[in-house]
């Protein structure tokens, strides 16, 4: 039990309430800096004042939360704080009503706690008995979400495939050098592509690589932005679709095998915003293309570029532009 912390949160309440600021927007603070003990010691982030998207009579609408913790860049436990004089039953029905998660949820007001898994109450405590708080706090952060337990399996999976399917592709590519006339000539001129837009070293041994990417990549790329055409935007992925044209049946059984990936991942993103995407896709690269084939990873230009830095050259462009153009 984190007895210190505990202690610590009941003085800050405490010191709160005697000056007359223990309203939500101040004892939250406090709550939050409890729950990081427990977070921390799985692994887990917490996120301040997120929004989701919710399906409420077939409509997609915005949800905006206190709080939510997420494990691997996947939600899987979210917090509303309310004041101390709210009627905390009264705000649970009404978030219900919102259609607001229940799958791994905390409810409280610095008096009392509620914690929601599957869509039903499991426990309510009184938050001024220590050993009660630290209890629902150790079953909060160490729920998982049958989405996420889902989630992970079909990824570790694919990970565990992808080795062999991609050396399957590179035998199966190896044969239609040999007997396809017209898939080799394509793969000449997507080479030379490659060497003018990208390095002048690749060979058509890398080339097949990034057509064997693409494969096992397309798919995902499709349901993370909707779009079944965005590679056709792209020169060298439009190259890449233009030899695939001549390949249908092999682009299919690839298709067949993920599919129990791509299925959940479908599922997942229908709710999700732009930016859970984004970090959903930051483990995709650090995990997926590794997986494929770590040592050429960085050689072949898939090595993920933080956000942080892409941000900077958004705004940094942008700025330029404005001032010079």
């Amino acid at each position: 039990m984190y007895v210190n912390a505990i202690e610590k949160y009941y003085n800050e309440i405490k010191e709160a309430e005697l000056n007359g600021m223990d309203n939500e927007q101040n004892i939250r603070e406090y709550f939050y800096e409890l729950l990081k003990n427990y977070t921390n010691s799985q692994n887990l982030k917490i996120e301040r004042e997120t929004k989701e998207f919710v399906f409420e009579n077939g409509q997609k609408k915005n949800i905006f939360l206190d709080g939510r913790i997420k494990k691997e860049n996947m939600v899987i436990g979210w917090v509303e704080n309310k004041d101390a004089k709210d009627d905390l039953n009264k705000e649970i029905k009404n978030k219900k009503e919102k259609q607001y998660p229940l799958l791994n949820t905390i409810f409280e007001n610095s008096k009392e706690l509620v914690l929601f898994q599957d869509g039903k109450e499991v426990i309510r405590v009184n938050m001024s008995k220590s050993e009660e708080l630290d209890k629902v706090l150790i079953k909060f952060v160490s729920f998982r979400p049958e989405e996420y337990k889902k989630f992970q399996d079909a990824f570790n999976n694919l990970k565990r495939i992808l080795p062999d399917l991609a050396k399957d592709l590179r035998e199966f590519f190896k044969e239609e050098k040999k007997i396809n006339k017209k898939f080799k000539e394509n793969l000449k001129e997507f080479t030379k592509k490659c060497q003018l837009s990208i390095n002048n070293n690749i060979t058509e041994e890398l080339a097949i690589e990034m057509i064997i990417q693409h494969m096992l990549t397309r798919d995902i790329f499709v349901i993370f932005f909707q779009n079944a055409n965005f590679h056709m935007n792209n020169i060298i992925s439009k190259s890449i679709s233009n030899i695939l044209t001549h390949i249908n049946q092999k682009s299919f059984e690839i298709t067949e095998k993920i599919k129990s990936y791509t299925d959940c991942l479908s599922s997942y993103t229908k709710t999700i915003t732009k930016d859970d995407k984004q970090d959903i896709l930051k483990t995709f690269y650090s995990d997926f293309y590794k997986a494929l084939n770590s040592k050429k990873a960085d050689v072949q230009g898939i090595e993920y570029t933080p956000i942080q830095i892409v941000k900077f050259m958004v705004d940094a462009s942008e700025q330029l532009c404005y001032n010079h153009i």
